[in-house]
This record gives C-alpha cells, sequence and structure tokens, in this order.
C-alpha cells in the first residue's frame, strides 16, 4: 500500500496540495503503509479498518477523511474502477459563525489594547487567516496602490492562498494611524516585537462585551458581510485566496439576498 501512495504522490507534483497531500500520508503511513490490497478487498474489512484508523488517529473527522482521501485517490490511479471503496467518517455541515456589523462595532469598544484593535480591524476588512495577519510586516501594506499584500515576497504560496487586496478607506485610516506610532516592522506588534498569538487579546476583549469570538470569526463574518452584500461568489473566493469556490457557496451562498430567491418565488400560487 506504501509504495502505491508514494508512486501517486511523486507522480502527481502539480496538485495545488501537493505538499499537504504529503503530509497527510506522512500521518497515515504508520497505519496504512502494511495494509494489503487483499485486506481491503475483503467484505466489511475495509470499513472495519477505516473505522479503526479513526479512533486511532485521534483527530477531527474532517481530518481523517483527507488522509484517507489520499489511499482512495493513489488505489483509484493505480487499480481504476477495481480500487476498492473505502468509509469516509460522516463530515458536520459547517456552520458560518459571524459577528453582525453592531456586534463588530461594541467588540471594537471592549478592545482596550492597540494591538488587538487593529488586529480585529485587518481581519475583518480583509478577511485574511490570523497567521496571516500576524506575520504582516508594513512593507506588505502599500499605501500608494491601496493595496495590503497579505502573502509576504519571500513566502512561497501554499494551498491556503494570501492574496492581494485593495483596502478601504476605514483600514487605510487605521494603518496609516498605526504606521505612524510603529516600533517594528511588524504591523501588530506587542512589547517591542511581533505576537505568535492573539487568542488572549481576543478573547479578553470579547469578555468584555459579552461577544464570543475567536480570531477566526473575523474572517467567517468578512465572508458573511460580502454575501449579504449579494457579492458574487467567486468574488468572495478570489478576496479570501480560495481556488475552489464552492466550499465558499456551500457555506456562505445562503446569506446573499438572491440566494434561491427566484426558485422560491416559481412555487407561488
Amino acid at each position: 500500500m506504501g509504495d502505491t501512495v508514494e508512486a501517486w504522490l511523486n507522480a502527481h507534483p502539480h496538485l495545488v496540495r501537493h505538499d499537504r497531500n504529503w503530509q497527510a500520508w506522512k500521518a497515515a503511513k504508520g497505519f496504512w503503509a502494511g495494509v494489503t490490497l487483499a485486506e481491503l478487498d475483503e467484505p466489511d474489512h475495509g470499513e472495519r479498518l477505516c473505522r479503526r484508523y479513526l479512533m486511532e488517529r485521534a483527530r477531527s473527522p474532517r481530518t481523517v477523511k483527507f488522509e484517507l482521501e489520499i489511499v482512495h485517490r493513489a488505489l483509484k490511479w493505480k487499480l481504476k474502477h477495481k480500487a476498492p471503496k473505502l468509509w469516509f467518517p460522516p463530515q458536520r455541515d459547517p456552520q458560518a459563525k459571524y459577528l453582525t456589523k453592531e456586534e463588530f462595532r461594541r467588540f471594537l469598544e471592549g478592545c482596550k489594547l492597540p494591538h488587538v484593535r487593529l488586529f480585529a480591524i485587518l481581519a475583518v476588512t480583509t478577511g485574511a487567516r490570523p497567521s496571516a495577519i500576524l506575520e504582516m510586516t508594513w512593507d506588505q501594506v502599500k499605501f500608494d496602490i491601496g493595496m495590503v499584500e497579505l502573502n509576504a515576497s519571500d513566502r512561497v504560496q501554499s494551498h491556503k492562498q494570501r492574496p492581494a487586496v485593495p483596502m478601504n478607506d476605514r483600514l487605510r485610516a487605521e494603518l496609516k494611524e498605526a504606521k505612524a506610532n510603529a516600533l517594528t516592522d511588524h504591523v501588530i506588534e506587542w512589547g517591542g516585537g511581533p505576537l505568535g498569538s492573539i487568542k488572549k487579546g481576543i478573547g479578553s476583549a470579547g469578555q468584555r462585551t459579552g461577544i464570543k469570538v475567536s480570531p477566526y470569526t473575523f474572517r467567517h463574518s468578512a465572508c458573511v458581510w460580502m454575501a449579504m452584500d449579494d457579492v458574487p461568489i467567486l468574488e468572495i473566493a478570489q478576496f479570501l485566496g480560495h481556488t475552489n469556490a464552492r466550499m465558499v457557496e456551500r457555506v456562505y451562498g445562503r446569506f446573499r439576498p438572491s440566494y434561491l430567491r427566484k426558485a422560491a418565488a416559481s412555487l407561488e400560487w
């Protein structure tokens, strides 16, 4: 089994998630490398193996499903229609946890520390992942063209794309003020240096205002706000750095005013 998966990985270096695929296989290899095709072909034995892997791996069903998909795709590549079927753990339908704009304004009022407030504003106006914001340096902020380059010039894009996004007027004003008071090269700084995690500061501000929030909540909120303004799904996906718009449609499409309205209207009588 191990040779088959690694041969498939080596034969497909162009895949967008190639690095992540290798990481997934490294995590799965200890369990699956010694499994034979004959074992997977036995009635119900393949499913039992997959269920046992889910228990022993002790990770989320989503992570385990991704790792099992690597094995499955390698088998289909080698065996075509004769490839044994694998069992995948059921997935929960992802829910978008977001703040309304009123809740976001209240949250900002609870931010006692400037770097926490700036992080929240950056996160909701760029839709960037927390790590991209914490790693951002001032050379990525292009005031002359009104853009924020979320991907540093020396960073190779991974499957989690960091796009360049325009800054709106509110973000430009906040960044200019922060730049005037900056002590380091990092946009988000604390104690004279960069910050590794913002969870504690975000959590404290949330407790003051009674608004439950995590660093990722702002990215979700950005998605919902854009959808509520009927921004096209493909444009939202591009803004977020997604190479596939299907997930954005599945999670955030229902927030668009036009979502299935035409279909619903056709059912009037």
